[in-house]
């Protein structure tokens, strides 16, 4: 520690606060929850006397948890009242918080870790305490709502430890941001939105405003697609863009953003309804023949390369909502015809 340091442990009764600047040590919560999971990260800094030169709410938390004995660095060179209101000074000021994103992320990182912890303690009490005890069915986390409890208890634990308060909610929103800022698949317009809402957030910016201008961006980009796919039924297509045409009268962004994600409900389920349809229509023949594996290789070597002959950019174009249903549906049965003699083929019938 050098020549004006030495570490030891002092009994909390010996260490006292003093006269300080800060008065109000604030919502101790998190600090509890903190010192009690990992204990202390650095120890509190005293003067020979006793007196918190360095951890002033540290020691209120230790008393709060009932500690009788505290890690504390003895500082030997401080000890005027003007060496203590400097040293005060010097370790209220000169600390930088952490910004917004720094805290989501490191709420989402604790957030994963308790709610794993979570889980593995509901195995151990669902099969026993054993390592290699046997688990069957489906994971809890997909069906046990306990562990969904427990999950949401996850939340409110890091967000208290990660902010003092009760922001899981927030924080929960700014997470939701990053990832969709590393998911490949989001056009680049959209991560440009994600970009620039994330810029407007940190350090200490709104949350709320700028999640709700990502979430808008990201339905309305969705309905524009089904409101210009050429793959898309007609008649979709014209009741999205009817909903589009009618996003912006509805004012503020919560509503627009309420409207949008209706919407989009709205045209997905008119799609599932549309392909459930199609499936139910297009049935095949009653009466099948087989024909020989020579029939099969002479389709195959007529057909070979057709991919090659023919414009993606064109069929999505031209093809029907039932054509491209049938398209389809032939590739997925096709799919399904050769992983089932491949595995015939690996595996042959004696």
């Amino acid at each position: 520690m050098g020549e004006n340091y030495f570490e030891t442990k002092r009994p909390i009764s010996d260490v006292f606060l003093g006269h300080r600047i800060r008065q109000d040590a604030g919502d101790l919560r998190a600090l509890i929850a903190s010192i009690r999971m990992i204990g202390f990260i650095q120890p509190i800094t005293i003067t020979p006397a006793g007196a918190v030169i360095s951890g002033g709410r540290r020691l209120q938390a230790a008393r709060a948890l009932g500690y009788k004995t505290v890690d504390v660095w003895v500082r030997t060179d401080i000890s005027t009242e003007l060496d203590l209101l400097l040293a005060e000074q010097q370790e209220n000021q000169n600390r930088k918080p952490y910004t917004r994103i720094e805290q989501a992320r490191f709420f989402d990182q604790l957030r994963r870790i308790f709610a794993e912890d979570a889980a593995i303690r509901q195995r151990a009490t669902r099969f026993g305490a054993s390592p290699g005890a046997p688990e069957s069915g489906a994971p809890p986390s997909a069906v046990d709502p306990e562990l969904a409890g427990e999950r949401t208890q996850a939340s409110k634990r890091a967000a208290l430890i990660v902010t003092g308060n009760r922001s899981d909610y927030t924080l929960g929103r700014v997470v939701e941001l990053l990832n969709l800022q590393n998911d490949p698949t989001i056009s680049e317009h959209l991560r440009r939105v994600v970009e620039d809402a994330l810029a407007n957030i940190d350090p200490h910016g709104p949350v709320e405003p700028n999640y709700l201008r990502v979430k808008i961006a990201q339905d309305t980009e969705q309905l524009e697609l089904l409101a210009t796919g050429t793959h898309v039924d007609p008649e979709i297509g014209s009741a999205a863009r009817a909903e589009l045409a009618a996003l912006p009268a509805q004012g503020r962004p919560a509503q627009i953003r309420q409207a949008a994600k209706a919407a989009l409900q709205r045209a997905t389920a008119a799609i599932t309804e549309r392909r459930t349809a199609l499936v139910e229509t297009r049935r095949p023949p009653t009466t099948i023949r087989t024909y020989s594996p020579r029939a099969l290789t002479e389709m195959i070597t007529e057909l070979d390369y057709w991919w090659l002959h023919y414009d993606p950019v064109d069929a999505a174009a031209t093809l029907t909502a039932e054509q491209w249903e049938q398209l389809t549906d032939w590739v997925h049965h096709t799919v399904q015809f050769l992983e089932e003699a491949a595995a015939h083929r690996k595996h042959p019938a004696a």
